[in-house]
């Protein structure tokens, strides 16, 4: 019994895509838009009694945006890391099996990652176009 444990121990254990890995970057996207939004309104609804107030804010986006494209950074590496573990192949991933499967679905990763890296920075550029409240 403990022979065929040790031909699994020396072995590298393969990681496979999973569902999360595909919903975490647009998550991490909607929830900067979200912080964004919501710091923003509460801000000039509640606090800002001038302009130069609206500084805090974009203090607080570039901030956000930071994490936020952060976190996405992390998903493609892990996407990248995926894809390279199923060995580097000629498109496209076509065929009936495991490895292509694996090998489309971490390049579907890096996509999502991307797109979302993008519309992360399209949020964060409020912080640059808007100098004020109103």
């Amino acid at each position: 019994m403990k022979s065929s444990n040790n031909h699994l121990a020396g072995k590298k254990r393969e990681e496979k895509p999973k569902l999360w890995s595909f919903a975490i970057p647009p998550i991490i996207w909607s929830l900067h838009f979200l912080a964004c939004y919501i710091t923003a309104s509460v801000w000039c609804a509640k606090v800002a009694e001038n302009a130069s107030d609206f500084m805090i804010v974009r203090v607080a986006i570039a901030i956000y945006t930071a994490l936020a494209l952060t976190f996405i950074f992390l998903q493609a590496t892990k996407g990248r890391r995926l894809f390279k573990q199923q060995g580097l192949r000629q498109l496209p991933h076509s065929d009936d099996t495991i490895e292509d499967r694996n090998r489309f679905l971490a390049f579907v990763i890096i996509l999502i990652c991307f797109l979302s890296a993008v519309a992360t920075l399209f949020v964060g550029f409020t912080g640059i176009i808007f100098r004020s409240c109103n």
